[in-house]
């Protein structure tokens, strides 16, 4: 019984051990197609790595010998720089500027070689050009192209007087540009000698700043004054926000005034930027928290009465000299806050609501 029953599993089994037996079959010669394959495109590989080597160190030779042969030769006396070349070529026709290049040669005959009435200022070398402007040219610029800072220029904000004091935007009209077309610094109207002071009969004269008026007391800037020179300041930067701009340099060093202190004008735009990208002297320093807080403290100095008790004058109910009761507390309100960290410190909308 024992012998029939085994011969009947012997005989069903047969079949599905000859399958298993192919598929294991199967299976090892796959595995040796991949094995082989994979060594194959290794060696592929290795043997490509080698040639690109090869040409590689090729051309270094090259190029050292080719340094080697020049720093044979004589030096010359000759300093090489940038020069229009309108000689003919071989085949009679004249070598083009590029629009680069003609636009920097434009510029260098603007500003010309004599370099008059030049004056330093920080940051900087401002240089006299034709047609009533002065280029700015910056100490360290970076070097980026001049189509990406010449949405800073088309920018141009509206700033309306303000009372009896006005601003004079004096804003860059055309980026000032190196031979290869890269950023060095802008064109601007020219500074009027209302805004320039001498301090001896034989000294060159130089910027009246809004910051030597309040550090030294001067009789001219009246408390009237003050409040009038804080509300235009107020309405130019609130102009340069609503369209983008940051100004990176809310300082009264930079702000200039006239000998009658009705006019200000704002100078040195180097820090100016487009929000979300670079100007045309550093890739993205300064934000609009920084000029408000500027703007805080510039209110400061201009609103607190020297020789008092800052923390008192802060929290006294008197009005504030130029300002009624209602605006003098919302005056002193926004500068508790501005005086704190610059995220804290008000928007221009809330000084020019506030002013």
């Amino acid at each position: 019984m024992m012998t029939w029953w085994n011969s009947v599993t012997c005989w069903l089994a047969a079949p599905w051990l000859a399958v298993a037996r192919g598929w294991w079959l199967l299976g090892g010669f796959v595995v040796l197609l991949a094995l082989l394959g994979t060594y194959l495109w290794s060696r592929r590989r290795k043997l490509r790595r080698l040639r690109d080597q090869a040409a590689v160190r090729a051309v270094r030779a090259a190029a050292e010998a080719e340094r080697e042969h020049f720093r044979s030769l004589p030096r010359s006396s000759v300093d090489f720089g940038f020069a229009v070349d309108e000689s003919p070529v071989d085949d009679g026709r004249t070598v083009a500027l590029t629009p680069e290049q003609e636009a920097f040669v434009r510029q260098q005959l603007a500003i010309g070689n004599e370099r008059v009435d030049a004056r330093s200022c920080e940051g900087g070398t401002v240089l006299r050009a034709e047609g009533g402007r002065e280029a700015l040219v910056l100490d360290v610029p970076v070097r980026r192209r001049a189509a990406r800072a010449g949405s800073v220029v088309d920018r141009r904000p509206p700033v309306r007087g303000s009372g009896d004091v006005r601003i004079d935007l004096r804003w860059p009209d055309e980026v000032l540009i190196d031979e290869y077309g890269d950023v060095k610094g802008y064109f601007a109207p020219a500074l009027e000698d209302t805004f320039l002071a001498r301090s001896g009969v034989s000294e060159d004269p130089t910027p009246r700043t809004l910051e030597e008026l309040i550090s030294g007391e001067d009789p001219v800037l009246t408390p009237f004054r003050r409040v009038e020179i804080a509300r235009s300041v107020c309405g130019w930067l609130l102009a340069q926000h609503r369209v983008g701009l940051i100004n990176a340099q809310v300082d009264p060093r930079y702000l200039l005034v006239d000998e009658s202190v009705t006019r200000v004008t704002p100078v040195h735009y180097r820090g100016l930027r487009l929000f979300g990208s670079g100007g045309w002297s550093q890739a993205g320093g300064g934000s609009h928290a920084d000029d408000r807080a500027g703007f805080a403290r510039l209110a400061w100095r201009l609103l607190w009465p020297r020789g008092t008790d800052p923390r008192a004058w802060l929290d006294a109910d008197s009005a504030i000299e130029g300002l009624d009761d209602v605006r003098s507390d919302r005056v002193r309100f926004l500068l508790r806050r501005g005086l704190g960290p610059a995220a804290a410190a008000p928007t221009m909308e809330e000084w020019a609501a506030a002013l």
